[in-house]
């Protein structure tokens, strides 16, 4: 037994109430009722589903109102020809025909041919012969016309067009007629489903759609489910859009409603189709998507005790359309987050609202912790899954197919193909957020063929034509590679390629470009405003660095603890703040050049949010000491096997670190730059031998460390501390953040207990966090917090030299001046010489006492910092400045001097070399070098 259903349809098209009368509308509504009704009462007397789609399908062929029967389109010779199908899903028979024209009810012709016929489709002449022969009557072809169609016909002839009854600019009311159909089931659990059509105005002759081909526009099993379409004919045809929903769930596990949704709103839309569709699935669910600006449409559930006829407009199918504004592509409202810590409920966004118009850039800004990220998480609606509690009153977005729906109100099936499709996010931390299983080929790929359906090649293919958009060298190679492979600044490029190889309506980012360097990070940006204009996607730019957002932001939001203090267009905030905080923000904001005619790394100028006024000195320090230096490092090379083929030899290298070259002094920042991949990181760890290099010497306080064995390897790292370049993954997820900074002081034997504990708690106080989080674990903190506790844990042993990687690229634009402060303070109070590995250029303008710039492994500038940057020689260096973006929106460099030509490779065969340029001196300690012959660095 089980419940009886019907549903039909009308056709689906340009339909909205605003152009027709009440009483047209009425019309519409009544006729759907009173068939869905005379289908309701076959089903309670026990008929057959069958039995029901037919008689409820002749009757919309006797009704004028519809484009199917009586009142059907001409052709382009002014002829009517009609198609019509129906399927017993208990069977699978089924039976159609098409191009019939003087047969007044083709559905009861289709349902002859399936049951007094070995065929299932038969064609014009001969299916009104067979028809004839089983006793149907012929009639005259003027049946079928209606005044109102013949002036449709001309009006098309006027136009030129061929006029589809389910898209396209009305031309009067008229052309919102449609195809027709039922789908039932009975109290016996049968499904059955049934198509009419009178075809398309102005088409021509012999053309035949999707309604008559069982799979295209009618397909019933009862196994799954029975379905009925309406739209654009051929895409439906291409699609098999009515079986492709019963393959959805018989093999893909899908509900009827995911699988009408994957159909109707991914996979129809990306074809080009309009239209849409009924189905009543093995249970009784029914479902009427559509996605064409209206549908008419009835159904009837009797348990449920509800009857509904409906013109299916707009307004009705998508109910918060009139909610957003045309231009608009996101609309928040009074967002409210929290979460539950330490059995307290802590608030982490408060009466949070912000609207997005369609090719708009908003850029979310504020300090750590400030409630940027999880904002833009709960729009993806992943802040529930992480345990947080969401309260909005109002989160709306319009899709590609340009419905508008309640996020808040999707489930976690629909969400699953609103992210990635729709809106698509650009996470924070890299290596968190790529599989570390799946190679980065298989990881693009999978979100093409989810959301475009395309074939496992031809994702491939488009995920490496992203790779190259990204500017990621020997594409085809990274391919095949997976995350741990890559640098930060690679993993971070993938990261946004994936991103936008769907082409959302929405691209979220979050700190998109923290971990890339100038060149490349103005690269994306140009990037995502050719996308942004070519979809006229709206973006929201979360980011620390004010420069970024003067060079990309149209409106800024400024939020501080949780709140949106300050909002306006990108002008007002940099020329006219109010809020003190946004003042202190913008004081904090290094700006490239204003360290000219000073030698020594200077303080930043922070300002007091307590007293505006006030601003902390910008002292010098010079705290270099002379004598020899702590670290030295001469012709230092890494590389890195590649194998390949069956017997997995090694061919090829890859060429990280060349010949590279200098000292350390104590109480010295020397700061390594350079794009991403240069060798910049791996630099680093070779000194601290957590990769082995294969030639070269490192001297540490005048002993050499690069022969020490392994196992006396423990006291050197007492000295020599790594801060990380991915916070993340540089913290055991297991532990509390005051186990991993006390960790080192337990492991050297310097303190236990209280003590130990005590030395945490005024290390977190160092790095701007309170005592209590110590006993918290590392994902309740966001990306800079946690940045700030691997500092924290680099200070415990006091060590005389840190090689901070990238250590503030993930700090908001106040806490890194508070962080570069502390680290200049320790290094006046202590003697600790810092390795300062980055791609800020401004940063590292105002921290270093020298400055190396890196390219392709190899050292091409080194000299003091005020000599580079006020009087850089090596072209690669010059490109790198003028990359770097400037925090004054009215000071747009658009014509800025890119590196964009492709970058060399570093992979060379096993075997080949490359002769170093050498270093000449072009001034008092400054060095550059100068190929004599055609290499990488001579077509720079």
């Amino acid at each position: 037994m089980g419940k009886a259903v019907i549903a039909i349809h009308g056709g689906a098209g340009a339909i909205t109430r605003a152009q027709m009368s009440q009483e047209q509308e009425q019309r519409y509504i009544q006729a759907l009722s009173d068939i869905v009704e005379t289908g309701q009462k076959m089903l309670e007397a026990g008929e057959s589903a069958l039995d029901v789609v037919t008689e409820a399908v002749r009757l919309l062929e006797e009704c004028p109102l519809f484009n199917a029967g009586i009142g059907a389109v001409y052709t382009r010779d002014a002829t009517h020809e009609l198609d019509a199908c129906v399927m017993d899903g208990n069977t699978l028979n089924a039976g159609a025909v098409a191009g019939v024209r003087h047969l007044r009810n083709p559905v009861l012709a289709a349902r002859l041919v399936m049951e007094q016929s070995p065929h299932v489709l038969m064609v014009g002449d001969g299916a009104e012969a067979f028809a004839a022969s089983r006793g149907m009557e012929r009639v005259s072809a003027d049946l079928f016309s209606t005044p109102e169609r013949y002036a449709q016909l001309l009006a098309a002839r006027d136009a030129g067009e061929t006029v589809l009854d389910h898209s396209g600019a009305p031309l009067d009311e008229t052309t919102k007629m449609g195809t027709v159909g039922a789908v039932a089931r009975d109290r016996f659990g049968n499904l059955a489903a049934a198509t009419s059509t009178g075809g398309m105005t102005n088409k021509l002759p012999g053309r035949v759609g999707d309604s008559p081909l069982v799979g295209a526009g009618c397909y019933a099993n009862n196994a799954s489910a029975a379905v009925s379409c309406t739209g654009t004919g051929e895409v439906f045809i291409r699609a098999l859009a009515a079986y492709d929903i019963a393959a959805l769930m018989d093999y893909g596990g899908l509900s009827l409603a995911e699988a009408c949704e994957r159909v109707v709103m991914e996979k129809l839309p990306a074809l080009g189709g309009s239209g849409g569709l009924i189905a009543v699935d093995h249970e009784g669910n029914v479902a009427l998507p559509f996605n064409s600006e209206g549908m008419y449409r009835a159904w009837d559930m009797p348990e449920i005790r509800q009857r509904r006829g409906s013109t299916g407009s707009e307004e009705q199918q998508v109910p918060h359309s009139h909610e957003l504004d045309a231009s608009d592509v996101l609309a928040v409202k009074n967002l409210n987050i929290a979460f539950e810590q330490e059995q307290q409920r802590v608030s982490a966004v408060r009466n949070v609202s912000f609207r997005l118009q369609r090719g708009e850039t908003l850029a979310i800004v504020g300090e750590s912790g400030s409630g940027k990220s999880v904002t833009a998480l709960s729009l993806m609606r992943l802040i529930e899954q992480a345990g947080g509690d969401v309260h909005c009153d109002q989160m709306l977005l319009r899709r590609r197919n340009r419905q508008v729906i309640e996020l808040g109100e999707q489930s976690d099936a629909q969400m699953q193909r609103v992210r990635g499709a729709d809106i698509a996010m650009i996470f924070q931390e890299p290596m968190t957020s790529l599989n570390p299983v799946f190679t980065v080929g298989e990881q693009i790929a999978e979100s093409i063929r989810l959301h475009q359906g395309a074939s496992r090649e031809e994702a491939m293919a488009e995920a490496k034509r992203m790779l190259d958009q990204v500017r990621i060298p020997e594409s085809q190679a990274i391919l095949s590679r997976y995350p741990h492979q890559l640098s930060g600044g690679m993993r971070q490029r993938v990261m946004i390629a994936m991103a936008l190889s769907c082409r959302p309506a929405v691209l979220i980012a979050d700190e998109p470009t923290t971990a890339l360097d100038v060149t490349i990070q103005a690269q994306i940006l140009q990037l995502i405003k050719v996308l942004q204009q070519d979809m006229s996607m709206g973006v929201i730019f979360i980011t620390h660095d004010m420069g970024v957002v003067a060079d990309i932001a149209d409106r800024v939001l400024v939020m501080y603890q949780g709140e949106a203090v300050e909002t306006g267009s990108v002008e007002q905030i940099f020329h006219a703040p109010q809020h003190p905080y946004t003042k202190a923000l913008l004081a904090a904001v290094p700006q490239l050049g204003e360290m000219s005619g000073h030698d020594l790394p200077r303080r930043f100028p922070l300002i007091s949010l307590n007293d505006p006024d006030r601003v902390e000195p910008q002292t010098e320090q010079d705290t270099v000491v002379a004598g020899d230096p702590i670290l030295q490092v001469r012709n230092l090379v890494t590389r890195f096997p590649l194998r390949s083929g069956i017997l997995n030899r090694v061919t090829r290298e890859v060429h990280a670190v060349e010949n590279v070259s200098f000292d350390l002094w104590p109480g010295e920042t020397l700061s390594l730059v350079g794009e991403s991949g240069c060798g910049k990181s791996t630099t680093g760890r070779a000194l601290l031998r957590l990769v082995e290099s294969q030639a070269g010497e490192i001297t540490f306080n005048g002993r050499r460390i690069d022969t020490l064995p392994a196992g006396k390897l423990q006291p050197l790292r007492r000295d020599i501390q790594f801060i990380f370049q991915d916070p993340y993954a540089s913290l055991d997820p297991r532990q509390t953040v005051g186990y991993s900074i006390m960790e080192p002081l337990r492991v050297h034997g310097l303190l236990e207990g209280e003590a130990a504990a005590s030395r945490v708690a005024w290390l977190l106080e160092r790095v701007g966090l309170r005592p209590e989080h110590a006993w918290r674990y590392p994902h309740e903190f966001s990306g800079g917090q946690r940045q700030r506790i691997c500092i924290a844990r680099a200070l415990a042993l006091n060590p005389k030299v840190i090689i901070a990687d990238e250590s503030v690229s993930a700090l908001d634009v106040s806490i890194r001046g508070q962080i570069i402060n502390l680290l200049l303070d320790l290094q006046r109070e202590m003697g600790i010489a810092y390795l300062f590995i980055s791609h800020d250029m401004a940063v590292v303008e105002r921290i270093s006492h020298r400055v190396a710039v890196m390219y392709l492994g190899q050292i091409v500038e080194i000299g003091p910092r005020r000599a580079v940057f006020e009087n850089p020689q090596h072209p690669y260096t010059r490109k790198l400045m003028a990359a770097v973006p400037v925090a004054d929106p009215s000071r747009h460099r658009p014509q800025r001097v890119l590196l964009s030509d492709d970058i060399p490779s570093n992979i060379r065969k096993r075997g080949e070399e490359i002769a170093p340029a050498p270093l000449q001196l072009v001034g008092p300690g400054h060095y550059v070098a100068r190929p004599q012959a055609e290499n990488a660095l001579s077509r720079l």
